[in-house]
């Protein structure tokens, strides 16, 4: 090992050690971190694109099938309310609502015991 650093060397570091002024480094420091909010600003905005892309994508794929099943609910359910109607129009129907609406008071407290 030698005992006594190279003077060059020496020299060469110290020549690179030179302190940045704060102004240049602040400056530098300040367009780096604009850059970078640029880049996350454009990330999030392609993110946004794009989630809406596939929206809109789903919703194209979606749309006849969901109109579809709306329109045979549609018609079930009028088929199904004509037929509660006739079952609660007829003596058993009203007899049943009967019943269901006492048992329901008398649960409820309504009717005292």
């Amino acid at each position: 090992m030698h005992e006594h650093p190279d003077e060059d060397l020496r020299q060469l570091f110290e020549r690179a050690r030179t302190p940045l002024a704060a102004e240049a480094f602040l400056a530098a420091l300040d367009a780096r971190l604009a850059a970078a909010q640029r880049r996350a600003q454009r990330r999030r905005a392609v993110a946004v694109a794009l989630g809406v892309a596939l929206a809109a994508a789903l919703a194209l794929v979606a749309a006849p099938l969901l109109t579809h099943l709306s329109l045979a609910v549609g018609a079930e359910s009028q088929g199904a309310s004509a037929r509660l109607g006739a079952a609660l129009a007829s003596p058993g129907g009203w007899g049943l609502a009967l019943a269901l609406a006492l048992l329901l008071l008398r649960r409820s407290g309504a009717l005292g015991r």
